[in-house]
């Protein structure tokens, strides 16, 4: 025996809940991809500051090498 055939207004009904249920999930979706954009740019800001200062530290580096080759050769003169 077969189960009986739904009827047109039953399966509209079928598909109008199910389209509900998934606009549902998609407004989940939406809420929690909303800051997403704005959490990237805060990501590139401190990606870009982390690099700035990696750089900064990598030319004061050589700067102070240099300076302290200079103060050795100063001394040594002074000896």
């Amino acid at each position: 025996m077969s189960s009986p055939k739904p009827s047109s207004e039953g399966l509209l009904h079928l598909v109008y809940s199910q389209i509900q249920q998934l606009m549902q999930r998609v407004e989940v979706i939406d809420d929690r991809t909303r800051f997403l954009p704005k959490l990237y740019d805060n990501v590139d800001k401190i990606m870009g500051e982390i690099l700035e200062n990696r750089q900064e530290r990598v030319f004061m580096g050589h700067t102070l090498h240099d300076h302290e080759e200079r103060l050795t050769n100063i001394e040594d003169r002074w000896k």
